[in-house]
């Protein structure tokens, strides 16, 4: 699921106050209509305390010997199960949601133009690679790359290596960093990432012609 960064909500605070310094209009000018922005200073003042994460002393040692205190390393956890690291990034998205809030048709209406300028079905350039032509494309509705190829001509049947859409289902996050294909072109190795630390694991899948490749 997609959240806002934690830091996004102090710093957009801090930019929105800075509007209430703006020069005042003429008084004889006609009132224009309150922008989200000049408002947003006044209804600051009612938000609730940003949270503070706790500072807990931490050595934090390299490969090479070489040592520094991480007073924030608590807040790692790659089972996803401390309590207290969950309750404190809980606290940091309703914070960053109730900051936001006033901001929310707007972030709708800037979502749905981007969008719209996006060519949903959109693919790369094939390039030709021991034999089979490979590119990747995109299917309208759907956020994952789908990577195929086609053997001696872009007329061939299609053969999916990889439909990232499949593969994601279920998963809070999901990258493929890089794949190869061997000499042969019956194997297939590739990096996954399936927790958003960038740290992958290489798995290796076959290949069959004109077939997409097994999980």
């Amino acid at each position: 699921m997609k959240r806002h960064l934690p830091f996004t909500a102090a710093f957009l605070a801090t930019a929105l106050a800075g509007c209430a310094g703006a020069p005042a209009r003429d008084a004889t000018a006609p009132a224009a209509a309150e922008t989200p922005a000049q408002a947003a200073p006044i209804a600051l003042a009612a938000l609730p305390a940003a949270p503070v994460a706790a500072k807990k002393p931490y050595e934090v040692r390299a490969p090479h010997g070489a040592a520094r205190n991480d007073e924030y390393y608590w807040l790692r956890d790659d089972t996803r199960k401390n309590e207290e690291m969950l309750a404190y990034l809980t606290a940091e998205n309703a914070y960053t949601d109730t900051v936001l809030k006033p901001l929310e048709a707007l972030e709708q209406t800037l979502y749905d133009e981007l969008v719209g300028r996006i060519k949903q079905d959109d693919a790369s350039v094939p390039y030709l690679e021991d034999g089979y032509w490979y590119y990747t494309r995109f299917e309208t509705g759907k956020e994952y790359p789908i990577y195929a190829r086609r053997q001696g001509t872009m007329d061939a049947p299609e053969q999916v290596l990889f439909d990232v859409n499949v593969m994601a289902e279920g998963k809070n996050f999901y990258q493929i960093g890089t794949y190869e294909i061997s000499p042969d072109g019956q194997l297939a190795a590739f990096a996954e990432d399936d927790v958003g630390r960038r740290q992958y694991t290489v798995r290796i899948r076959t290949c069959a012609p004109a077939r997409s490749c097994p999980t």
